[in-house]
């Protein structure tokens, strides 16, 4: 525990930094660089891809989509899109015998599902560009705050208080009291950030409104999909028979055993920020 600690103190630390330079290319450079080790991690850590070129062709698509400027570039988005599908496609017809439609749609899903999630976080951020005080750094510190602190919180309370088995068959060690505890703690993190937020904004002289009810909503729905972005990549180590998706953060493994709860959090705050507004 005391390694792993250590590496989430480190992890912070660094995110922090981060999020210092989030308004500038520095963040969508990191963010394309653990898309990249992502995509690797699972296509070819997981021995589902042998074939480098093709690994190749995923990545140069998985490490665009972070400098796609949602609000202006939709048409150069569906034209990149389209292009990866069709190029995909087109290595299928050529090597047809080696490889398998099963292969290029698992390529395809880890790819565009890796890709599109994590730059959820550069998009959140476009959106919000012209909003003063930084709502969109606010917002991508509550979509964090629902993966983390549900992982947190799952982690200390099923240690200490877990007794009943989550899914035994895909995670031994999670637990129903670890669920409970990663719901609470999400829930209380958003609670804080938020009157943190708002703190610094009256000493802006800007009034904001909190919407508590979708607030509270937004922090259950995020630890939903925390812990089924959890579970998702606890079944395809298991799958693969490994322990972890690589070692790169000691104590933590790869870079998507720490970012696996983020994988479906992210879309679902930045879907939720679309229709129901946190902030007003």
């Amino acid at each position: 525990m005391r390694q792993r600690l250590i590496s989430a103190a480190a992890g912070v630390s660094l995110g922090v930094v981060i999020l210092f330079f989030y308004n500038t290319i520095i963040f969508n450079i990191v963010v394309a660089l653990i898309i990249f080790t992502a995509v690797y991690e699972v296509l070819i850590a997981t021995h589902y891809v042998a074939d480098r070129l093709l690994f190749v062709i995923c990545a140069v698509f998985a490490v665009s989509v972070p400098f796609f400027h949602v609000p202006s570039m939709k048409l150069v988005a569906a034209i990149v899109s389209f292009l990866f599908i069709f190029t995909l496609f087109v290595y299928l017809l050529v090597h047809h015998q080696k490889i398998r439609f099963e292969l290029i749609g698992t390529v395809f899903l880890t790819t565009m599902l890796l890709s599109v999630s994590f730059s959820c976080l550069i998009f959140i951020r476009d959106n919000y560009e012209k909003v003063a005080l930084d709502r969109g750094l606010f917002y991508i510190c509550l979509m964090l705050f629902g993966a983390w602190m549900t992982d947190a919180g799952a982690y200390f309370i099923g240690v200490f208080f877990g007794k009943h088995k989550l899914a035994p068959g895909i995670s031994p060690k999670k637990t129903i009291e670890g669920v409970v505890g990663g719901f609470v703690f999400s829930m209380i993190s958003f609670y804080l950030a938020t009157l943190v937020y708002g703190i610094l904004c009256n000493y802006h002289h800007v009034v904001i409104t909190p919407n508590y009810i979708v607030l509270t909503v937004a922090s259950l729905l995020c630890s939903a999909a925390a812990i089924i972005g959890d579970l998702s990549a606890s079944l395809i180590k298991r799958e693969c028979n490994i322990k972890d998706f690589g070692n790169i953060l000691p104590g933590h493994g790869g870079v998507l055993d720490r970012f696996d709860s983020v994988m479906f959090v992210a879309p679902l705050m930045y879907l939720l920020l679309q229709i129901f507004p946190i902030l007003k």
